[in-house]
């Protein structure tokens, strides 16, 4: 089930664009398919692909609970995987105009999934490999350059 609404979609995208990378292709006619099974289908793989991340840190999303941050990172993923349907709108090197985005809303996950990031629903997390530090602590004090007596 998708997790944003072709309208959020919009919103959050540009319609113009939506409309643009979803226009389907003569085959795509032929075949008997139309922007809006496009829309669906892009929708599905970017919100299975934002979700994947979210089950490796045990949350669930739903389109109830999902933060305005994690939507956006579903719309940049539904554009991405709508524009490489298209060879027209790839650049020389063959990627999708959206493909920095991708990657930018990638790390993000990654670091979320990596438990390196919170995002606004989260309770606060320490990352792994982080100390906290207390002076009054023996055996964190020395990061102060003080001595604690035990």
């Amino acid at each position: 089930m998708a997790l944003i609404t072709v309208t959020q979609w919009k919103t959050i995208t540009n319609a113009a664009t939506v409309v643009g990378i979803t226009t389907p292709s003569d085959e795509d006619v032929t075949a008997g398919i139309d922007a809006s099974d496009i829309q669906a289908e892009v929708l599905e793989q970017a919100s299975d692909w934002v979700q994947e991340f979210a089950t490796s840190v045990g949350v669930t999303l739903t389109a109830a609970n999902i933060t305005a941050a994690m939507r956006r990172r579903v719309a940049v993923a539904a554009s991405y995987y709508a524009a490489i349907r298209k060879p027209e709108y790839r650049n020389a090197d063959g990627k999708s105009p959206f493909h920095v985005d991708f990657a930018i809303a990638e790390s993000e996950l990654t670091a979320w999934a990596d438990r390196n990031r919170n995002i606004s629903s989260d309770t606060a997390v320490t990352p792994p490999g982080v100390v906290t530090l207390d002076e009054d602590d023996a055996s964190t004090a020395w990061a102060f350059g003080v001595s604690v007596q035990e």
